[in-house]
């Protein structure tokens, strides 16, 4: 099945209501290969736990953070911007800072407004975050570090292919996000994920009801694991 832009949107919208884990899950009944691939495997910080998952279309840049005397220039930051504006929305932000260890903030109040007006529902970065309490409402954020300062930022290439926190991201990948991390989606998964996500949850219900009861028994935990056949 082939989804229209309307019917993409609509999945988006539902899968908001799923944590990244079970996205992940569902991604594994799809294709077994995909177990142990397609998400960011490195530890970070997040900026607001309570949010709802995010969704949406990468759009990749990779920054330094510690070149002195560097700047952004006015030509970097019109290309930058006029990148990031264009292309089907929601959109998520996927930025690479190519430094070990990022020496300065490129995410704080002014850039998580900018991209939120472009459409953006958070961002997914290696580098550092600062402004924590001043963020954009509703705008997520996943990064490597929390650091005070913008140091010396520059950018170096946009809409290519990038590795945040442990995985590769290409421009236009579908993301889904939460504190736990962000996992790629493939496009012609789409028709089948929601299916697989109800099947993990009539996986799990049985266990988790059996656990909350006052009957529970290892002979009847096993039982139901033999009958469901795959635990998650």
């Amino acid at each position: 099945m082939k989804e229209n832009k309307k019917q993409i949107f609509s999945i988006f919208k539902k899968l908001k209501k799923f944590d990244t884990p079970t996205i992940c899950n569902a991604l594994e009944l799809i294709d077994p290969k995909l177990q142990g691939k397609g998400f960011t495997k490195l530890p970070h910080v997040t900026l607001n736990k309570s949010l709802s998952p995010i969704v949406g279309y990468a759009r990749t840049a990779t920054i330094v953070s510690s070149v002195k005397k560097s700047k952004i220039t006015k030509d970097q930051f019109t290309k930058y911007f006029e990148y990031m504006d264009k292309g089907d929305l929601p959109k998520i932000c996927i930025i690479e800072d190519i430094n070990k260890k990022p020496a300065g903030c490129y995410w704080g109040e002014v850039m998580s407004n900018i991209h939120k007006s472009m459409g953006f529902e958070g961002v997914v970065t290696n580098g550092a975050i600062r402004d924590l309490d001043a963020m954009a409402s509703n705008f997520q954020m996943l990064a490597g570090c929390v650091l005070p300062s913008h140091a010396f930022i520059k950018h170096i290439s946009l809409g290519k292919k990038i590795n945040v926190l442990g995985q590769t991201f290409s421009h236009d990948d579908i993301v889904h996000a939460d504190c736990h991390g962000a996992v790629i989606i493939n496009k012609k998964y789409l028709s089948e994920i929601l299916f697989k996500i109800n099947d993990i949850l009539s996986f799990e219900k049985p266990i988790l009801e059996l656990c909350k009861s006052k009957k529970f028994s290892t002979n009847k935990l096993i039982n139901i694991l033999y009958k469901t056949k795959k635990m998650h």
